[in-house]
């Protein structure tokens, strides 16, 4: 009987130990922008797709309504001038700049992506800045993309606009960063899908952001 009661008093402790754990990452972090605020951007996109739908790449206005919130992907950027100063074995976060910007992304009642809001961080307010979906995102949740919703959900979305490239950040299990191409770029030798340690990555693009010289492709 004391056997049974020891038993049971330790699974009540690591029962209330994984809700803690859950409960932890699942608290909402001060980038998470309010249900609320999100229909109320989802309003004004709508008056703003009145007018025009199909230069969001919408059918109707009224397509906007059913959307509902889907992950908030936090903008993370490289910047030009980091990748040149970057040398091998230099601390990759580092060169990892969080920006004052989230973008929702908006899907259907099938979870599938549909669109996305932008919201700003200004004086410390959320306020949205910017209605339909960024060309990296739309590439993201391409249908023919082999990146995994789960690596969606849980990377960190890496852009680097002066190279026309973005990423998915992952850690493994030793903590090493990781890269996963959201997309084809023949010219650096990434394929989209294919995952590449960002130490190797970042020889290519430092490469690049060498070679670069401001002018369009």
């Amino acid at each position: 009987m004391k056997k049974n009661i020891k038993i049971l008093s330790i699974l009540v402790v690591l029962c209330a130990t994984i809700t803690m754990v859950i409960t932890a990452q699942n608290t909402p972090g001060e980038n998470n922008i309010p249900q609320a605020q999100i229909s109320e951007a989802i309003n004004s996109f709508v008056q703003l797709a009145n007018k025009d739908a199909q230069r969001f790449g919408l059918k109707n206005a009224d397509e906007l309504r059913n959307l509902k919130a889907g992950k908030q992907f936090q903008s993370y950027m490289i910047q030009l001038d980091d990748l040149k100063k970057y040398n091998t074995g230099n601390d990759v976060n580092a060169i990892i700049k969080e920006l004052p910007s989230v973008e929702v992304a908006l899907t259907d009642a099938n979870n599938n992506f549909v669109t996305s809001v932008e919201f700003i961080k200004n004086d410390g307010k959320w306020k949205p800045s910017g209605f339909g979906a960024s060309t990296e995102l739309k590439m993201l949740y391409n249908p023919r993309s082999p990146i995994a919703d789960s690596i969606i959900n849980t990377g960190k979305f890496i852009r680097i606009p002066a190279l026309h490239t973005s990423f998915i950040a992952v850690t493994d299990a030793s903590s090493k960063i990781n890269f996963i191409a959201t997309e084809d770029n023949e010219s650096l030798g990434f394929k989209r899908g294919a995952l590449i340690a960002a130490d190797s990555a970042l020889v290519k693009l430092v490469q690049a952001a060498n070679l670069y010289n401001g002018l369009p492709d």
